[in-house]
């Protein structure tokens, strides 16, 4: 009686930007819960702005609705998620043009230089490969054909 094993299961991996996605959406979850739980908890005192003895503003947290409060929670999160996906997009076009500054800034004109030295030592160039050529030719053994 013989018996057969099952094949194992192929490993799937996951893209690296699909594993990147999923790390901002549980980070945006995690930071909505804290948001929402700690402004519904959270009792803030009122805040007066004062000038010169006048009262100019006052406003009051605690007198907000949980409606109210769910909504400053979503605005903030929103916010976060802005700064999430901007930050980074910013900073990666500043240091692709950083890049291309110094590609173009450093390595063109590198490259015009060594063209420029090809050129003007070309005429040694040839004079050597010349010899070279000339000196393998002499140096390489005849074969005679047996007639």
């Amino acid at each position: 009686m013989t018996l057969s094993l099952p094949a194992p299961a192929t490993r799937v991996r996951m893209p690296g930007w699909a594993l990147a996605a999923g790390l901002l959406v549980a980070f945006v979850a995690l930071a909505a819960v804290a948001t929402v739980g700690s402004l519904l908890a959270f009792d803030l005192t009122p805040v007066h702005v004062v000038i010169d003895g006048t009262d100019h503003f006052s406003f009051d947290f605690g007198s907000l609705s949980t409606g109210q409060k769910l909504a400053v929670a979503a605005g903030l999160l929103a916010a976060l998620l802005v700064v999430l996906v901007v930050v980074p997009v910013a900073l990666l076009i500043g240091l692709a043009a950083l890049a291309i500054g110094l590609v173009l800034g450093l390595g063109v004109p590198l490259l015009v230089g060594l063209l420029l030295l090809a050129l003007a030592l070309s005429p040694l160039l040839l004079i050597v490969w010349l010899a070279v050529w000339l000196w393998r030719r002499s140096a390489a053994p005849t074969t005679k054909v047996a007639a």
